[in-house]
């Protein structure tokens, strides 16, 4: 799945910027082309290199259809989907190309591609804001209010219908967030619905924000489908990618991550190769402590009743293959999947340095068993990684509510780990981060976060 990733890691997690086109490149700064100087990635491979730019022009008609065929049956405001991206895009295709003659520049694949993905972005979004807001918010709160009222907070019997209200899906967190659920019960539930949606999107721009990217860009993120469909279902994955973006500098934040998500102790896995075991014991403590404080008011009964709310959930899921969402166990026999699973975490966990935790939190949703957009939140690092084009097209592959486009990026996005060529080049003015700094680890500080950049280059020297 991730391919050979321990063989190129050569960026390590270290500062990247952008720089000047190369003399007689070709591009401008709005319009690029060619390979600027200083793009290490493209020394002694130009055939590949110009190979990959053929192929990234293949790319443009490939993710129209594929947007095409999966948005036909859709309606955005009583039109037709498909017809309303292909006016929007062919009058956005037309400027595209107006604008570049008037500027007697080449253009590259990126402006369409990006055009592409950001107008199937802006009418998804359109689509989702006509289905039930805030359920997943209402989830937790109805649970929080159950446990509050004695009453308990776990099914015990498997689903077979959705009921219409999809605030009332299964609550499946383990029992030490319960109190944490509870404090949603105890305002109206405008004030902590308001209060919820304001917090993550807070929490969701600071995690942007620490991935690199420039605010503008990281205010345009709240557009993206993965983003914009969590925070209007309020699912706990948008805010908690804060925890994962903290993971370079304070490292023990990682380790909270999977009381909330089980699939987010695969990024944990990241103190371990990279020998942080303070933060690692750190975030356990703070973990034990938790559940200890919690315990008094949960019992311990509360733990059976939830393990067995796990069983009811999986069994649910032969009735409602819903409930699987984008996951690959639902694509994959079982045993592949796990398998699948097993050789992605092995290989990520060969990658050095800040992309390592990059890979980890890509694979955190390959492996989940369960699977909706906004896990792939914390695959936005693996994501930023991707050249111009190839990080749009990732875009327009996760821009609609259903098909393969979600499981396709996942290979696409662990292409960066096998392969420096579709890496980033420094000077594409089309790519989010040009002039930006990719996820930067700490200056520097205490124990652990002060020791990034030398267990970087330590890691680098290991896997050379």
């Amino acid at each position: 799945m991730i391919g050979a990733m321990g063989a190129s890691t050569s960026e390590g997690g270290s500062v990247e910027r952008a720089g000047p086109p190369a003399n007689g490149g070709g591009g401008s700064g709005l319009w690029p082309s060619g390979i600027p100087a200083g793009d290490v990635s493209a020394v002694g491979a130009p055939d590949a290199r110009r190979l990959l730019r053929a192929v990234e022009w293949v790319l443009v008609p490939a993710l129209a259809a594929l947007l095409l065929h999966e948005s036909w049956t859709r309606r955005v405001w009583g039109a037709p989907y498909d017809e309303l991206w292909l006016a929007l895009v062919g009058v956005g295709a037309l400027t595209i190309v107006l604008v570049a003659r008037t500027e007697r520049v080449a253009t590259g694949p990126a402006p369409f591609l990006a055009l592409e993905a950001g107008v199937a972005c802006v009418l998804t979004d359109i689509v989702v804001g006509a289905s039930q807001r805030s359920s997943d918010f209402l989830i937790y709160r109805n649970a929080g209010t159950a446990f509050l009222d004695s009453r308990m907070p776990y099914i015990a019997a498997p689903l077979h219908a959705y009921p219409m209200n999809l605030g009332n899906l299964p609550f499946l967190y383990p029992p030490p967030t319960l109190p944490l659920a509870a404090l949603l019960g105890f305002p109206p539930v405008w004030l902590s619905e308001a209060a919820w949606i304001a917090g993550s999107v807070a929490a969701v721009l600071f995690a942007l924000r620490r991935f690199g990217l420039p605010w503008p860009w990281a205010v345009a993120a709240l557009a993206w489908p993965p983003v914009f469909q969590g925070l209007y279902v309020g699912n706990v994955a948008v805010p908690a990618a804060a925890l994962f973006a903290l993971g370079p500098a304070v490292g023990w934040t990682l380790v909270l991550g999977p009381i909330l998500k089980p699939q987010d102790a695969v990024p944990a896995l990241w103190l371990l190769r990279t020998g942080r075991w303070r933060a690692l014991a750190v975030g356990v403590g703070v973990l034990l402590a938790w559940t200890a404080l919690t315990l008094p008011l949960t019992g311990i009964g509360m733990w059976g009743h939830w393990l067995r709310a796990l069983i009811a959930y999986r069994d649910s899921q032969r009735f409602l293959p819903g409930l699987y969402g984008f996951s690959l166990s639902h694509v994959l026999p079982y045993g592949v999947f796990v398998v699948v699973a097993a050789v992605a975490v092995v290989l990520a966990l060969r990658v050095a340095g800040t992309r390592g935790l990059a890979a980890l939190g890509l694979v955190s949703a390959i492996v989940s068993p369960v699977l909706w957009a906004h896990g792939f939140v914390v695959a936005t690092p693996a994501f930023l990684l991707l050249d111009a084009p190839l990080l749009w097209t990732a875009v327009g592959l996760t821009s609609q509510l259903n098909g393969p486009g979600w499981q396709i990026v996942m290979l696409l996005a662990a292409l960066p780990f096998a392969s420096s060529l579709v890496g980033r080049r420094q000077a594409d003015a089309w790519h989010p981060l040009t002039g930006a700094t990719w996820w930067p680890g700490p200056s520097g500080g205490d124990g652990d976060a002060g020791r990034v950049a030398e267990d970087e280059s330590r890691d680098q020297t290991a896997t050379t």
